[in-house]
């Protein structure tokens, strides 16, 4: 609210300056009366001189000063009081007590990183100070454990943390299902200092928050990992090649020769490549050609952008000329692979120790991983 205050000078004049100034004005007062006179009797016609005699009367008068008004404004502004937050409301989990709590966690994993999860489980249980239980449950790959969760959100049964992908925990936050992890990430008492969050690239931080909920936190990232090519060593040097292809093309070429030329080492039959219908694997080869799956703001899918059309056409292509065929079951192409039967696959880099036992269990040749060819200046 704005007040305004309104404040006169009014300048003080003594009765002496008074009496003074206004015998002044008298005296001017008479000589504009004068002055008129002689101007009047110039215009009128001619008339008797008339000899009068001029009295001059004083008597006092009274004396109207004007004043100039000295404004002076004077603006309130109206402040509202902020209250200090309490430490509940700056750390919402300030007063949360963790002891004797059991977690249950859904993941991923098999085989040897199973165990090597399963240790670390153990250990965290049998030293954290809170007695904190955590029940770690394999519960197949991401597409299962997708499915299941949707189970369990319908039922209301679900576990305490899951592995996902952020598009699947997305979809699983159309039904509410998700808290926001900001709360646990920034808690002063039980999150992550400035210092341990310089640990992380920030990038991987970052991508776990949705634009699409507002800045909510979907999850933390437990591991990362990035979509590379598996290539032969030993069958690329047979056919004449010194380094893996840069390029879709050289790509092209190397897959349908494959087939002509198969792997001294293998089975007897060549192929090229084996194609996933795999949300990664479709991204990564957009990405690699310049494109992207959604517009700049991230409010809508675009899948009918060039780079897009020419990613599947590429691969329809790639089958129709017998240099591709499609993979017969879930990671059948690592089998493949380690047997000598396929030169390419393209997967996570999270899946190197299962190529390494494919091969060693299989041809027990030379092999490696490099980024996925490019029509970008570099390798995305």
């Amino acid at each position: 609210m704005l007040v305004f205050h309104l404040r006169f000078a009014l300048p003080s004049i003594s009765l002496k300056e008074e009496k003074s100034l206004m015998n002044k004005r008298i005296l001017i007062l008479l000589v504009l009366l004068l002055a008129a006179v002689f101007v009047l009797s110039a215009c009128s016609q001619p008339t008797p001189q008339v000899i009068k005699e001029t009295v001059v009367v004083e008597k006092e008068v009274t004396k109207v000063v004007e004043v100039e008004k000295e404004v002076t404004k004077v603006v309130e502004k109206e402040v509202v009081a902020t209250p200090t937050p309490s430490p509940e409301e700056m750390d919402p989990l300030a007063d949360v007590d963790p002891s004797g709590q059991t977690v249950t966690y859904w993941y991923q994993h098999s085989r040897s990183r199973e165990e090597g999860l399963q240790n670390m489980i153990q250990r965290f249980n049998e030293t954290n100070e809170w007695g904190i239980t955590v029940n770690g449950e394999y519960q197949g790959h991401y597409g299962e454990i997708y499915k299941k969760m949707l189970a369990a959100i319908a039922s209301g049964e679900v576990p305490s943390l899951v592995v996902a992908y952020q598009n699947q925990a997305a979809a699983w936050q159309l039904s509410d299902a998700l808290v926001d992890m900001n709360v646990y990430v920034n808690s002063p008492k039980w999150g992550f200092s400035e210092e341990e969050l310089s640990d992380f690239f920030p990038a991987f931080l970052q991508s776990d928050i949705s634009k699409q909920y507002n800045g909510m936190r979907l999850g933390f990232p437990p591991n990362r990992s990035i979509e590379v090519m598996y290539y032969n060593m030993d069958w690329l040097k047979e056919m004449g090649y010194e380094a893996p292809p840069q390029t879709w093309e050289e790509f092209r070429e190397i897959a349908c020769k494959a087939v002509e030329q198969p792997f001294s080492n293998g089975p007897g039959e060549g192929l090229g490549y084996e194609i996933s219908t795999d949300a990664s694997r479709f991204a990564s080869m957009v990405f690699s050609r310049g494109g992207d799956l959604m517009n700049e703001d991230q409010s809508a899918f675009t899948l009918n952008t060039p780079e897009a059309r020419d990613a599947m056409s590429f691969m329809q292509k790639l089958y129709q000329d017998g240099c591709a065929d499609i993979i017969a079951e879930r990671y059948g192409d690592q089998a493949d692979f380690g047997v000598g039967k396929l030169m390419f696959t393209i997967g996570s880099s999270s899946g190197l120790p299962y190529y390494k036992s494919a091969v060693n269990d299989g041809a027990q040749f030379n092999w490696s991983v490099a980024a996925l060819p490019h029509t970008t200046p570099d390798p995305v």
